[in-house]
Parts: C-alpha cells; structure tokens; sequence
C-alpha cells in the first residue's frame, strides 16, 4: 500500500519475483502446453543460457519493476530505471484485424486475444529493512543458479514450472509441471 513505508515492515521477509522474460502465446496454443513440451519464446527472453542480461524485480501481477542487470560474475545488480512487463501486442507479431469484422463478436474477439506469459527465475527474500536501504548499484545475491526451475505466469498466476533448455539455438522453458487453476 502506498501508505505504508517498507522501511516500517523491519524484520517482515518479502519475496519479489525476477522476471528473466516476458512473451505472448495466443490462448489456442497456451491449451496445448504439456509436460515436457518446450515454450520458445524468442525475443522476449532477456537472458542468455549462462544467465547473462537482464531481468526486473517485479511482484508477481505487477506490468513492471525495477531493471537488474544480471552477471554469473557480480550477481544481480539493481538499476535505477522501471523495466516494462507487459507487451505492445500490436508488434508482436500477433494481428487483431478481424476484430474489426462486423460479424465477430466482442467474445470471439477477447477469447483470440495472445495472452502475456512471464518467464521468473525464481524471487528474491530479504527483510523488508533490507529492500528500503537498496540503492541503484547495489549488488543483490539471490543464491539461484541459471539451472534451477523457471515458472510461467500468466496474469498473476503460476501456468507451470520448467527449466531453461536450448531448442535448436534458443533458449527456451522445457516444462516440468503444470499447476493447477487454484494455484497462486
């Protein structure tokens, strides 16, 4: 809430996710999604497959958060600049023309909608005394390793668990599990 203060929270741990990527799947294909199958998802993959790039500390609904760079060498480190997590699905590749069709409905039009799939390389814990004093620069630890388990999100919630594989020369999510709809 924006009338609590984090430094107030002291010793409260506070787990924010790192986002290590964001693409779309039109809901058609998000269907298809079983275990052990692959999402590629191209350009919207930030990292590469030694955990080299970028990513953003972002709550789990959140469209943005904080930019990090990230390093095998120096870990994460925090940048003073709010990373976009959400898509201009006009460029991406995926048209809405026939939305502008007369005959198709405002449903037929939402259920062909690409809906927005977060790639999170697990969260970030430290007390909440600790996030306040974090300053651009700093330098994070988050004890995870570019082998460990990815989730999917979609619209705040976990799709499914997997890990980073390269698929023909990119660097996609083998799925592991699917979780069920009442899962957070």
């Amino acid at each position: 809430r924006d009338d609590v203060r984090l430094e107030t929270l002291g010793d409260v741990t506070l787990s924010v996710p790192l986002v290590v990527g964001v693409s779309s799947i039109a809901r058609a294909e998000l269907g298809k999604l079983r275990v052990r199958a692959a999402f590629v998802p191209g350009e919207g993959l930030f990292i590469d497959a030694a955990g080299e790039g970028f990513g953003a500390l972002a709550a789990g609904t959140a469209d943005g958060g904080v930019r990090v760079a990230l390093s095998s060498a120096s870990g994460i480190v925090l940048g003073d600049e709010t990373l976009a997590l959400g898509l201009d699905l006009e460029s991406s590749g995926d048209s809405m023309d026939e939305a502008n069709d007369v005959n198709q409905t405002l449903t037929d039009a939402a259920l062909e909608a690409p809906v927005v799939v977060r790639i999170e390389l697990g969260a970030v814990s430290m007390t909440a005394g600790d996030w306040a004093r974090l300053r651009p620069g700093d330098v994070i630890e988050s004890g995870r390793r570019i082998a460990e388990p990815v989730l999917l999100r979609i619209g705040g919630r976990v799709v499914a668990r997997g890990e980073l594989v390269d698929v023909d020369g990119e660097l996609g999510v083998r799925v592991r599990e699917l979780t069920s709809p009442s899962e957070p």
